[in-house]
């Protein structure tokens, strides 16, 4: 008896949704490629289930880190109501931070506000604030939750600066000042003062080695295609005995009598 192409698919794909096989394995041949392919479903199988659970357990990435990035994305973007903030966006030569004040603070829902305002925006979800980071990381710090200040990202809009002593041309002063800043840099005067009228970002409190949860609803969908497949299954039986029923079983029936 002639096994036809589609058989031969069907058995196969009855070993990859790992069915049962009811045919006979009587030649090695047939005894090879059942075995490869078993072991081959297997394998896949044992694939795509570590590549869902890993990309459950691995955090989400960072993409926002530059001004670009901030204007290509759907974050509202607000600013703090403060004097020293609109003179920088008036005086700025940055054609990213024009691009930003133009088209996302003026346009934005949220009208420029304070701290408190909009850190209740960030909360909020949604919304990026341009603000002072110096009084803004401590609010933080004592208002969000371990995994708010784990989602945090921040950009720098104004770089750092390198700034110099205001003296004259050719001054005798200036190596006095120059020794002078280096014995507070020596000293841990310069460090100390630094942490002192600056605060730093609150560190991510959750260690690399922490567990990660996983809830039922993140691998529901699963649960639906498996029950999608018992109605679709159900549903192609019924009409399967219907078709036997009336069409296969009289023909059978006349047949034999």
């Amino acid at each position: 008896m002639t096994v036809s192409a589609n058989e031969y698919f069907l058995t196969i794909l009855g070993f990859l949704c790992q069915q049962g096989y009811d045919g006979r394995t009587s030649t090695l041949t047939t005894k090879a490629v059942a075995l490869i392919v078993l072991v081959f479903s297997s394998l896949m199988y044992q694939f795509y289930g570590t590549f869902i659970i890993g990309s459950l357990l691995t955090p989400p990435p960072k993409n926002l880190k530059t001004i670009r990035q901030l204007i290509d994305s759907n974050f509202q973007v607000t600013m703090e109501n403060l004097f020293y903030n609109w003179d920088f966006f008036n005086r700025t030569k940055d054609p990213a931070a024009i691009e930003l004040f133009n088209k996302k603070i003026l346009k934005s829902v949220a009208k420029p506000t304070n701290v408190s305002h909009g850190i209740v925006l960030i909360r909020k979800g949604g919304y990026a604030v341009q603000c002072d980071i110096g009084y803004t990381y401590p609010i933080l710090k004592s208002t969000f939750t371990d995994d708010e200040i784990c989602d945090l990202q921040d950009i720098p809009i104004s770089p750092l600066r390198p700034l110099h002593l205001p003296l004259q041309k050719g001054s005798p002063l200036k190596q006095y000042f120059r020794v002078t800043l280096r014995k507070l840099i020596e000293s841990g005067s310069g460090g100390y003062y630094y942490r002192e009228y600056f605060s730093s970002k609150p560190p991510c409190p959750k260690s690399d080695l922490e567990t990660t949860q996983i809830d039922v609803y993140q691998v529901i969908s699963i649960f639906y295609f498996l029950a999608l497949g018992f109605l679709l299954s159900v549903v192609i039986l019924i009409i399967e005995r219907i078709y036997y029923r009336y069409r296969i079983a009289p023909t059978v029936w006349e047949y034999t009598n």
